[in-house]
Formats: structure tokens, sequence, C-alpha cells
């Protein structure tokens, strides 16, 4: 890359005109028979210079050559993942959590509020409307319960409506001056106030959580997505060691390890050390929103839906067609474990 190098700047632009003004362009040869000790001296930088004007009290010049960095190459030193032993790895790992500054005074009054609602919930169950909406089957009858057998390990909520209110106003006090408490209690007050709506099936439960963007930061500032930047670290090991990897990644839902992993992988000079980076999600719905999120990747990303429970190639995926697969915090969602395991062994 050619850079020209000139005085021409805001603040010596006029004093530099004028030196130009007042010298004159000496002659090739005596030029070069009176500068030989600079041209010694500043070797390479003299001998590209095309423009030199002079005078007896002020001087001008022009140099244009290449940019010596452009030409040259450096080194960076990463750790071999594959030389490292397990618990080498697991400390370099965890060295990226972000440390939470939220103590555990703050997690206990998150759990007030959830049993609040779930309280609420149980109550509902019981009268005439709720009672014909109890789960019968499937997953909504075992999360009630759960909810029945694991309030039983809790003390009782305060006799009165008022008081419950009143510490429901001083635990909500506490745990907004947390960030990441502040997400999750508006998470849990949007689903809490809901759950009528979501068990007689008036809205789903995506639905809820997905009005506006405080489901993507929940996803990304929340309680326990600290385990976003384990994942992340581990991947830029293993890309450190091979650049231009291929990746793809299961249920990526809103983003939240995606926006981690492609951080990692990100060189100084804004380019990934991943040739490929495929987000998949079962959900259509959130492939349009990521590629807006992402679009400083766009050169390396890929949106596509996908069901692991069904044949990557009959989905139109390539077979052996990547290096690493991030099921982050998704493997739980199948119907069954194996075969979904089968399906990323393809």
């Amino acid at each position: 890359m050619n850079h020209e190098l000139t005085l021409e700047n805001e603040k010596n632009a006029q004093p530099s005109a004028q030196a130009k003004d007042n010298c004159q362009r000496p002659a090739r040869v005596f030029l070069y028979d009176t500068m030989e000790t600079i041209g010694m001296r500043y070797g390479p930088t003299f001998r590209i210079m095309t423009e030199l004007f002079a005078g007896p009290s002020a001087s001008y010049g022009m140099i244009t050559g290449q940019d010596a960095r452009a030409s040259c190459f450096t080194q960076t030193w990463h750790k071999d993942v594959d030389l490292l032993e397990p618990l080498q790895i697991k400390d370099l790992v965890y060295k990226r959590i972000l440390k939470s500054q939220d103590d555990e005074s703050v997690l206990d009054r998150l759990e007030f509020v959830c049993l609040v609602y779930i309280y609420r919930c149980l109550a509902w169950f019981e009268s005439e409307e709720g009672k014909a909406h109890v789960p019968q089957d499937g997953f909504g009858k075992l999360c009630v319960e759960w909810v029945r057998n694991t309030v039983k390990e809790f003390p009782p909520l305060p006799s009165t409506e008022s008081q419950v209110t009143s510490e429901m106003e001083s635990s909500r006090a506490s745990i907004v001056l947390s960030k990441s408490g502040d997400v999750t209690v508006q998470m849990v007050d949007r689903t809490g106030e809901n759950l009528s709506r979501i068990f007689t099936r008036e809205v789903e439960p995506l639905q809820v959580m997905t009005e506006g963007d405080l489901f993507y930061d929940f996803y990304r500032g929340a309680f326990g997505t600290s385990s976003n930047t384990n994942v992340a670290e581990y991947v830029g090991l293993v890309a450190d060691k091979s650049p231009g990897v291929k990746i793809l990644e299961i249920g990526a839902g809103t983003g939240g390890t995606t926006y981690h992993v492609l951080e990692r992988l990100r060189n100084a000079d804004g380019t990934s050390k991943a040739a490929k980076y495929c987000f998949t999600d079962i959900s259509p719905r959130f492939l349009a929103k990521a590629a807006d999120r992402f679009s400083a990747d766009a050169s390396i990303m890929e949106f596509k839906a996908f069901n692991i429970e069904k044949e990557p190639k009959k989905q139109g995926f390539s077979l052996e067609s990547y290096d690493l697969i991030i099921c982050a915090n998704v493997l739980h969602a199948p119907r069954s474990i194996e075969e979904m395991l089968t399906h990323c062994n393809k």
C-alpha cells in the first residue's frame, strides 16, 4: 500500500506551503553530491524521496513509498489446545468468566419474587377458572408437579397480601441495583404476570418473552450466562490452533453464546479466525434478528433453520462439513439425546 507522507495537516499546512514557495528545486547531481551523508544515514527513506525543495532557511520534501509493515510477517504465540492437560484447559476457560458483582442476598430476593408468582399460580389452579387448565399430561404436568414439591422447601409467604406486596417492592428495589438482577427480574415479572394466560393457551411462552428486546438482553446478561464466556474461550483455543475453522452452532436462539464466541474469534484487524460460522435454530423467527445483530461478521456468517432431531442432510446440510459444533444449553431439549448426538456426529 502506498502512502504519501506530507506536512499538509491543520497544524502546519500554511508554514509548509510558505516553505515550498521560498525554496528552489536543486539540480539532481548537486542534490546527491551534497546530501550523500544523509542518504547513508537514512537509507531507504532517502532513496524513495520523490520531491525536494531547498532554501537558505527552510526545506520541503515529499517521500512516496510502500508501507514496510505490509510486506512483513509478525508472529503471535498461542497455547496449543492439543498439548494442554485437561486441568490447564479448565484454568484457561474459567479465567474468562465474567465475575458477578451480585451477592447471595440478591438471589434470595429474586427467589422470593419467583415464589410469589408460583403461589399465585397454584392458587389460580384451585379456582373455578383455573381448575380446567391444570395440565394433565406431558411437560406441563411435570412442571406443575415440580412446582408443588418445590414450594414445600420454602417458608410460607407473609400472611396478608399487603405484606407480600410490600416485600415484593422491597425485593425489586434491591434486585434492580444489579445489572444481571435487573434484566432477570424483568423477565420473571413478565412471565409471572402471564402464567394464567400461558396455561389457558391464550399466549405462547415464547411470545411473552420475545416481546421487545428483553429476551435478547436476558440471554446476554441475566444470571447464569457467564458460562457463555467459557464456551467462547474454548472455541478460541481451537481457532488459535486451527485458523479457518468452520463452526456450526445448534440452537443458537438469541445469540447470547454466539456474541461471546465471535468476539473471542476476532483478530486485531477485525477479521475472524473462523472461515464459516453457521447460526442455526429450530425457529426461523430468530434468524433475521441474528443476521442484523451479527452483521459485523457477515463475511463468515450463515443463518439457517435447523432441527437437530431430524436428518441434517434432508435439511440441506452437507455431511462432515464442520470442524466444531456448539450446543450451548440446548442438549436437554430434544426427545432423544442419543439421536441428537448421532445427528451431530454426521
